[in-house]
């Protein structure tokens, strides 16, 4: 399988939320894994902090504003949690991470979100934790 150029990868991703959401009217978020170079600048390099598969998956979070119109964002968390698919559940931490809230709580808690914070609270609202182990914090 060839990489895609971020171009690439940002295309696939909007027809396959466009699709997604033509099959969904009711529904004004929507969550899925990343496609890699999505989110990525073109010639910027990925985002080092989400390298280690092992450790971090990749989600989109998706606003559909009105039909044709989307908003997207990303969210490293730990790897084995799943979302739950629901606006009600996708919704808070869409806002976290689209008004830059998640990031000053990432700062705050020394690069990593804290299970304490808003954000934190928003993150474990959206995903079930890892079925092996705890997830006290997400990036």
């Amino acid at each position: 399988m060839t990489k895609l150029t971020p171009l690439q990868a940002t295309e696939k991703a909007s027809e396959s939320d466009r699709k997604w959401f033509a099959r969904n009217p009711h529904r004004e978020y929507r969550i899925r894994r990343s496609i890699p170079g999505e989110l990525q600048a073109p010639g910027e390099p990925p985002d080092p902090r989400y390298s280690d598969a092992t450790v971090w998956t990749r989600w989109t979070l998706i606003k559909q504003i009105e039909p044709g119109m989307r908003v997207r964002c990303g969210v490293g968390v730990l790897r084995g949690a799943e979302p739950i698919d629901a606006d009600w559940a996708i919704a808070p931490l869409f806002e976290k991470v689209a008004t830059g809230a998640f990031h000053a709580d990432a700062r705050e808690g020394g690069g990593q979100i804290k299970q304490q914070s808003a954000s934190g609270a928003a993150i474990m609202g959206a995903f079930l934790p890892p079925s092996a182990k705890g997830s006290e914090t997400a990036q």
